[in-house]
Formats: structure tokens, C-alpha cells, sequence
């Protein structure tokens, strides 16, 4: 199917056919909808991916970026429910980095406050919600110590950190995400009513084997643990394993979810 415009928010769906489930896909920082652009293609057309956009990124720079987590699950989850209805397929959440606290709000909200079905949720790379007083990756939020973070974390080529007003803006988009995660504080884990998968890379210095094994108590469903590739933008090197990956979950979730029903 073509690529379809969903709004600001969904700026390139590959619409399908006849989906069983629809994948909310949120990128880290200083990332947007395109680097999901290739999802459809290895993922079978009962998976119909819907990257987000958020505002201050890609086509949408212009706008000033939202400075915390609340907010933006908020607005997404007023943009899938307009398009979302009882009956129709289920919804599921991917996140990578800071992308995985917000599928994480947004799928919470979805469970507990409207009638979309959610099959289940996969965070990537990111301690769980309720650690991220402790687990802040820089101390201060200046352009010169971001981007030697995101230089460190080998996300963004130096040939475009290179670039003064690239640099500018990521180095903005990277502190608007500090100010998300800072007022994002949680006095304990709140659940799903969903399975919760984390996945990782090996040696991501970002985040341990504690950050990832909290996120046990974010389901009263199943939860798995699993290391895909090494470092933190595994999700780029070993894009194949990782859509192997969903390919399987989403379809034993849905097949739970649907025999439950």
C-alpha cells in the first residue's frame, strides 16, 4: 500500500489492507518518523506501522518541541483515538531510548482510559520509569556537554555534529528530552495490563542489567528480557533481528489478546 498521511503525528503510514495490528513506533532523541520507514517492508501486512512525529523534529522543526512526558502521551493518545475504534485492530507500542518512556505512558493511558485494545508494549535501551532521577546521562545541559554525549553514544555521524546549525538543533532537541525525563518521576511502577518485552545491546552505555530488569514490575502479564546485537542503536545495526523479533511477539500477543476476547 502507499504511504499515507496521518496528521502531523503519523506524517507516513504504509496503510495495509486489512492490519490485525497497528505499531506505534517512537524513536530517542534527535530522532523522527524516518527512521521507521523501512518497518513495513520487513514486517508482514498484518502489521501496519505507524511512526510518530514528534512536534520540533523532521517536517515539524518549526514547532517548538514538548517539554514533558504527560503532555505528549496526552496529545499522541488523542491522535490515535480519532483514529481508532472498538472492533477495529489492535494497537501496540515500540519505543527506543526515551521513545520508551513515551509508548510506555501512552500505551498506559490507552488501557486505562479509552476502549483501544492493547496487544502489548517493547521498550528499547531505557531505564524504567521509575529510575530516571538516577539515570540521567549527563550532569549538565549545555550544548558542548550534549553533544559529546551523543557523540559518545555513537548515534549521530561527526560529519553532521560538524554542521553548526545541526548541532544547534540537535543540541535543543537532546535538552528538551533532559527536561521530559527530569519531570518524569514516578514514585513506583505502575503496571500494563499488557505483556512487556525490553530489549537491549549488549554493552549499551546508556543503560545495565538493573535499569532493564526493573522493568519486570511495569505488567501483571508476561515479561521478557532480550539482547539484540551490541550497544544502544542496535535497532539501526541489526534492524533485521529486531523485526524478526516484533514479527513473533506481535503475533503471539495478538493471538492471546484475541482468544481471550
Amino acid at each position: 500500500m502507499a504511504p499515507g498521511h496521518e496528521g502531523p503525528w503519523f506524517p507516513q503510514v504504509d496503510r495495509q489492507a486489512a492490519p490485525a495490528v497497528r505499531l506505534v513506533c517512537v524513536g530517542g532523541a534527535g530522532t523522527g518518523a524516518s527512521q521507521f520507514a523501512a518497518w513495513s517492508k520487513g514486517l508482514p501486512e498484518s502489521i501496519e506501522v505507524w511512526p510518530v512525529l514528534l512536534p520540533g523534529r523532521e517536517r515539524r522543526i518549526r514547532e517548538k518541541p514538548l517539554r514533558r512526558i504527560d503532555r505528549i502521551a496526552d496529545e499522541l493518545l488523542a491522535e490515535l483515538v480519532q483514529r481508532g475504534a472498538q472492533g477495529g485492530p489492535h494497537w501496540a507500542f515500540f519505543g527506543h531510548s526515551f521513545g520508551a518512556l513515551v509508548a510506555y505512558e501512552t500505551a498506559r493511558r490507552a488501557l486505562n482510559t479509552t476502549d483501544l485494545t492493547v496487544d502489548g508494549l517493547i521498550a528499547c535501551s531505557m531505564p524504567a520509569p521509575h529510575l530516571q532521577a538516577d539515570r540521567l546521562p549527563v550532569a549538565s545541559d549545555d550544548d558542548g556537554a550534549l553533544l559529546d554525549w551523543v557523540r559518545a553514544s555513537g548515534g549521530v555521524d561527526d560529519v553532521l555534529l560538524g554542521d553548526a546549525r545541526f548541532a544547534s538543533w540537535l543540541a535543543a532537541d537532546l535538552r528538551a528530552t533532559l527536561d521530559c525525563r527530569r519531570s518524569y518521576q514516578l514514585d513506583r511502577p505502575v503496571p500494563l495490563g499488557c505483556p512487556v518485552l525490553v530489549a537491549s545491546g549488549d554493552d549499551d552505555p546508556q543503560v545495565n542489567q538493573h535499569d532493564l530488569d526493573q522493568w519486570r514490575h511495569y505488567t501483571t502479564a508476561a515479561f521478557e528480557q532480550v539482547t539484540v546485537g551490541s550497544g544502544h542503536f542496535f535497532l539501526r545495526s541489526q534492524q533485521d533481528a529486531l523485526l524478526e523479533l516484533v514479527r513473533d511477539r506481535l503475533a503471539r500477543w495478538h493471538s492471546a489478546r484475541s482468544s481471550s476476547s
